[in-house]
């Protein structure tokens, strides 16, 4: 079973990106080549760099659309399909699925565009091994292996999303998972699908409608203040200090 499937796509005229467009779906899990054989053993989906990439070469110049449904695999794989996908000419859109989830969000990060589905999510995280047995300088090793592999999943996260790197490193470690909303805000995602009429409000919208609402406060609490300053100075303190307690809580 091929990991891939590349369908032309016809635009309307009128489209921006009329012409041919490819339509490229990547599901099931992200492997090494060396991997492949055991997969196509056991007819099970899956993707990586090799073939990918050998199909890849026939669609240059072409507008991409690379579909993501995946729970992740080997970051080595990934980062093989992101410098493939970032080298090829024509643009690349990508499209969240499902999900994009750990080695599956590196590949998306490859993409010239990204788009969400309003019901897709994104998840970022530490890089993992499942290495059970061995000596400390064994294990010691491993850790240098990760922190290495980690700073070089920031490249990427960092080059699209535009943030820290001490921030994007904190969410892998809590192992973030974002909403299409959270993934635009944070700058993972550019736009949610099918929100024309901008319905579904992203994390931005929220935190300005919150700033309004107190900015509308702001009336009231002036006429408050003007009512203290009338008062003597025995009594201005307390009420004050009253007042403070109650913005406070807002």
């Amino acid at each position: 079973m091929t990991f891939w499937n590349f369908k032309p796509v016809i635009r309307n005229e009128s489209d921006e990106n009329s012409g041919e467009v490819v339509e490229l779906r990547i599901e099931g899990d992200i492997v090494d080549d060396s991997s492949v054989w055991l997969y196509e053993w056991f007819d099970e989906p899956h993707t990586a760099p090799n073939k990918f990439r050998q199909e890849l070469k026939q669609h240059e110049g072409k507008t991409l659309e690379v579909i993501i449904n995946s729970y992740g695999g080997d970051v080595f794989a990934a980062a093989s399909i992101y410098d493939d996908l970032k080298k090829r000419t024509g643009t690349t859109i990508g499209i969240v699925s499902g999900k994009a989830m750990s080695a599956g969000s590196v590949i998306l990060m490859g993409c010239d565009q990204v788009k969400v589905s309003p019901t897709a999510m994104i998840m970022i995280h530490d890089p993992l091994t499942y290495l059970g047995y061995g000596s400390l300088s064994d294990f010691e090793q491993v850790v240098n292996v990760l922190s290495a592999v980690k700073e070089t999943i920031l490249n990427a996260y960092q080059l699209k999303t535009k943030k820290s790197r001490q921030e994007l490193s904190d969410m892998m470690t809590m192992e973030k998972y974002m909403s299409a909303q959270e993934a635009v805000s944070l700058g993972f995602a550019d736009e949610i699908l099918y929100n024309e009429d901008q319905t579904i409000q992203n994390m931005k919208g929220f935190s300005f409608e919150r700033s309004a609402v107190l900015n509308s406060a702001k009336s009231p609490v002036k006429q408050m203040q003007n009512f203290i300053e009338q008062k003597d100075e025995s009594e201005r303190v307390s009420e004050i200090e009253l007042l403070k307690l109650e913005l406070d809580l807002m």
